[in-house]
């Protein structure tokens, strides 16, 4: 696999009992997953948005390698089974001629020689995971209950995540967007790996991502995602409960500059009819409560319409 698409949403914890029920069906099936993510003391990878883990799943072992995608939906990924019974060792080799191993080898080069890769965080999770079949996709629905371990520091985990295994994309952002109006699912572009770093920094949450001038993009849904990523970063580390006042900042700088490329007419009439929308709830923050606002179904609905707007043409 070189690229997955993916929508992971947090769980309000008062939804969660419900949800449980809901995923929990005679098809699911539960996995005990216990992954060690690894860095250079530097940060290398966590500063590029990528990950390196060794994972045990149940009774196996695999060594997977994520990096950031062309969009929001979209991350480069490379997975490797491995045969060890016991904890394996480590090897960057096993992704060689992959995107992601591409990726890999440029930060650790421009890292510069001698850097060691060491265990940073970890993860232990009870997932509940099934497919599901909807508007001519397979999409695989995975629960994830349990912690992030950072040295002594703990931090509780409680996601759900909707994964495109085959079939449109659009049809997994349908089924994602039914689930979540049905139980107030807060989409989160954080990944288990950033919530592990800022774990381990001893930070609250995610710095603010500044929304920075747009870089010349090959397409108009390359022009999107980048004026769209800080927008869901923001939003999303604001609706989880701890933000600064630089994450409002940046929030209303990229929804300003999200309005703009829209109303010039980058993804078409489809993105000017969802200008109103942003107007509005840019409006709205300035005296209204956040997170809550950022939190609800409406403001749901709109990330994962924007996130639309980007995908190809049926």
């Amino acid at each position: 696999m070189n690229t997955e698409t993916e929508l992971k949403f947090r769980i309000p914890p008062a939804r969660l009992a419900a949800l449980r029920r809901a995923v929990a069906t005679r098809s699911a099936r539960v996995l005990p997953l216990a992954a060690a993510y690894v860095d250079t003391p530097g940060e290398h990878l966590a500063r590029a948005r990528c990950a390196l883990r060794l994972r045990r799943e149940g009774d196996a072992w695999v060594q997977t390698l994520k990096a950031e995608g062309a969009s929001a939906l979209q991350r480069l990924e490379h997975n490797v089974s491995l045969s060890a019974t016991d904890t394996p060792a480590l090897d960057i080799a096993r992704h060689d001629g992959t995107p992601a191993g591409q990726r890999l080898r440029a930060l650790l080069a421009a890292a510069g020689p001698g850097q060691p890769l060491v265990e940073r965080y970890a993860t232990r999770v009870q997932r509940t995971h099934r497919l599901l079949r909807s508007g001519g996709a397979v999409v695989e629905l995975a629960l994830d209950e349990g912690e992030v371990r950072a040295g002594e520091r703990r931090l509780p985990l409680s996601e759900i995540e909707f994964e495109l295994v085959s079939g449109p994309p659009a049809a997994l952002l349908a089924l994602a967007a039914r689930w979540a109006g049905r139980h107030g699912l807060v989409l989160d572009v954080r990944s288990k790996s950033e919530l592990g770093h800022t774990l381990a920094a001893g930070l609250p949450g995610s710095p603010p991502s500044p929304a920075t001038r747009l870089r010349p993009a090959p397409d108009a849904a390359a022009l999107l995602a980048q004026a769209l990523r800080p927008v869901l970063a923001n939003a999303g580390q604001i609706a989880a409960g701890w933000s600064t006042a630089d994450h409002g900042q940046q929030l209303h700088k990229a929804l300003r500059r999200l309005r703009r490329l829209l109303a010039r007419g980058c993804c078409g009439a489809a993105g000017r009819a969802l200008v109103p929308s942003l107007a509005a709830l840019q409006a709205a923050l300035v005296d209204g409560d956040a997170p809550v606002l950022l939190a609800s179904p409406a403001t749901q609905r709109l990330w994962l319409d924007l996130l639309g707007l980007g995908l190809p043409a049926d």
